[in-house]
């Protein structure tokens, strides 16, 4: 069975869904900052022997990973990543991407540091890997560069914390558009699993699978309003979308659309149209098939989901 969380990746609340439209590139750059498949990279860290390049052949992202530990209870540690923009970025949001997992269930804090000022999010860690989404509220002034630190305890533990955490596939949007739309008629979520073919990953890791599962979503809404009807183009011209199924149990995807814009009209039953919109993975998870973790079903590691930082005021 797969050492990460694919239950978390199905089930599911009946809140809205969010859409977060892509804005130009990953501001995480060259690929192996991201997912370390030669080395660490640009990462940096504070204190002694934080970082290191760890092999991990359950990472869905090649086989290795970047593992941070703090094991010193009279300084702060961490691993941090600076991003800085030839050009400055005026307005929008970032969202932070990325997927982890812990070596016990424990708590790990992520702090984003923009020359406007800084904030920490807490999210909660299991054994299993996960993936994670962090999202800032809209930047009103010029940014021209930001700094992104994985701390692996709380931040209510201060200097005295510590711990371990496993990071891949780190990556930082900016957002062009952020959308709600309330909870769709009939919403189905499934795996397409491949078989007997290789595949390399979309954001251009070199390992490859002889199976792999690809999340799909099909939303189906009997009747849009308008403002809707605006929000289904949106996403049908999306190249690359993080989608957040429902808001009360967060977790995301990277996702782009999967199908033909398509309407239908319901005489006499309804003003205006239905819509259908369809979205598919794009990213390959290993499987061998896709089962749920022991504990999908309650206690450890269910139920939590994925923390999703909304509405928070850099300033």
């Amino acid at each position: 069975m797969p050492n990460y969380d694919m239950a978390t990746l199905v089930v599911g609340g009946i809140d809205y869904h969010r859409f977060l439209l892509i804005k130009d590139y990953n501001l995480i750059i060259p690929l192996n900052n991201r997912i370390f498949y030669e080395d660490i990279g640009d990462w940096y860290y504070s204190g002694a022997s934080v970082i290191e390049r760890v092999y991990d052949g359950e990472s869905q992202f090649g086989d290795y990973c970047l593992k941070i530990t703090d094991d010193n209870a009279a300084a702060e540690e961490y691993a941090e990543y600076e991003a800085t923009f030839d050009d400055t970025l005026i307005g929008g949001k970032f969202a932070l991407y990325f997927w982890a997992k812990g070596n016990a269930v424990s708590t790990a804090n992520i702090c984003i540091v923009t020359n406007l000022g800084s904030y920490n999010v807490d999210i909660g860690l299991t054994t299993l890997w996960k993936p994670y989404i962090v999202i800032s509220s809209s930047i009103s002034g010029a940014v021209n560069s930001l700094v992104v630190k994985f701390k692996p305890y709380a931040d209510s533990a201060g200097v005295g914390g510590t711990g371990i955490i496993y990071i891949n596939n780190v990556s930082l949007f900016r957002i062009e558009y952020d959308y709600k739309l309330r909870p769709a008629t009939s919403f189905n979520q499934y795996w397409l699993e491949e078989k007997d073919a290789d595949y390399s990953l979309t954001n251009g890791d070199q390992k490859k699978y002889t199976k792999g599962s690809i999340y799909k979503a099909e939303l189906f809404f009997d009747y849009l309003e308008p403002p809707e009807e605006i929000v289904k183009h949106k996403v049908f011209a999306a190249k690359k979308l993080l989608f957040v199924p429902h808001l009360d149990y967060n977790w995301a995807i990277l996702c782009s659309n999967d199908g033909d814009m398509k309407r239908e009209y319901f005489q006499d039953k309804y003003i205006g149209h239905t819509g259908t919109i369809n979205l598919k993975g794009l990213e390959i998870l290993e499987s061998d098939p896709p089962e749920f973790p022991a504990g999908a079903g309650g206690g450890e590691g269910a139920g939590s989901g994925v923390l999703t930082m909304d509405d928070v005021i850099i300033a």
